[in-house]
């Protein structure tokens, strides 16, 4: 009789058939148990060497459960020569790739013989047999060995088809080299929502290849934008003159691109432009001009006063000369 067991295996339980040698049928001998008289069991392991067989000493047991030298009948009338025996650990022990058996002894018990080949799988493991190399999942499971489902698999050449496929668009003309040796920079992991630099300086990126979204700084963008989230651009977004009449085409900017109240805060600050010099307020301004033309306007005591729009408010003065025959030679504006 051969076995295959794991070496290191503890607590192992086989069964084994004991021939009647009285009898030339074959049939099985009954009635043992562990000190059945002469009933001996001896093995011999690769690694013991230039020593004799080593003793197994044989003990009561109970069918099912282990213990070390066990031997016990199985049922004499259904399965009359099969017994149960424990082998101890020290037999199936790391360090030998084989141990050999022998019961014999008892009164017209034929010697048995038992061959066990220690290996470093596990025979009964139905997933990786035990090695610990191996992916501990069904085959095209999680964490499992891939599978060919139509045969002829190439990993390389379906997974560069599959990088491919997602970055088929071009980039400044050409399109993403995914070998090892390409693009230096690109972090894998961030493709399909970039948030970190993607070492593509110089290169443009078209809008199907941004699947998601992009954080943080951005050198440059050209082509059009779809939309910008509320408060996404502030005047903290440009740097100082980084947008002036040059970056603006003719008619870029209509009465449609303005809403009304822009185009109210332009009319008043217009009113507020300083005619002597330029730049905003002073003491000449549009719009006090404007006032002598339409407001109220008064003289007492050689001073013209221009009054705001509730014609109660002086705005600014003017002192008044007079000459003969002419009562209002003159308005001097303070």
């Amino acid at each position: 009789m051969k076995l295959v067991i794991k070496k290191g295996t503890t607590s192992k339980r086989v069964a084994i058939f004991i021939q009647n040698s009285s009898v030339t049928t074959g049939a099985g001998l009954t009635g043992l148990v562990f000190n059945s008289a002469s009933l001996s069991w001896y093995y011999w392991r690769e690694d013991e060497g230039n020593a004799n067989a080593t003793v197994v000493t044989l003990a009561t047991a109970t069918r099912g459960t282990f213990a070390s030298g066990g031997f016990v009948e199985k049922d004499a009338t259904n399965m009359p020569g099969f017994y149960e025996i424990g082998i101890p650990d020290a037999a199936l022990a790391t360090g030998a790739n084989w141990v050999c058996m022998i019961l014999k002894g008892a009164t017209n018990m034929a010697p048995l013989t038992l061959e066990i080949q220690l290996v470093n799988y596990d025979p009964n493991d139905s997933v990786r047999l035990g090695l610990t190399a191996l992916p501990n999942a069904a085959a095209d499971a999680a964490g499992g060995l891939p599978i060919s489902d139509a045969g002829g698999l190439d990993l390389d050449a379906r997974l560069d088809a599959a990088v491919s496929s997602r970055l088929a668009p071009t980039v400044a003309g050409r399109t993403l080299d995914v070998s090892a040796a390409g693009e230096a920079g690109l972090d894998w992991a961030n493709i399909g929502s970039p948030t970190t630099a993607q070492g593509l300086t110089g290169t443009t990126i078209s809008t199907s290849q941004v699947v998601a979204s992009v954080t943080g700084a951005v050198g440059s963008v050209t082509g059009a934008v779809g939309s910008v989230a509320a408060g996404g651009i502030t005047t903290a977004s440009f740097a100082a003159g980084a947008i002036d009449a040059a970056a603006i085409a003719a008619n870029a900017i209509g009465a449609s691109e303005l809403a009304q109240d822009a185009c109210q805060e332009i009319a008043d600050e217009l009113l507020n432009r300083n005619i002597a010099g330029g730049g905003s307020g002073g003491a000449r301004i549009v719009r006090d001009a404007v006032r002598a033309l339409r407001n109220r306007v008064a003289i007492a005591a050689g001073t013209a006063t221009v009054y705001a729009e509730d014609d109660a408010t002086p705005a600014w003065t003017a002192a008044v000369t007079t000459a003969a025959g002419n009562p209002v030679s003159e308005i001097d504006p303070a």
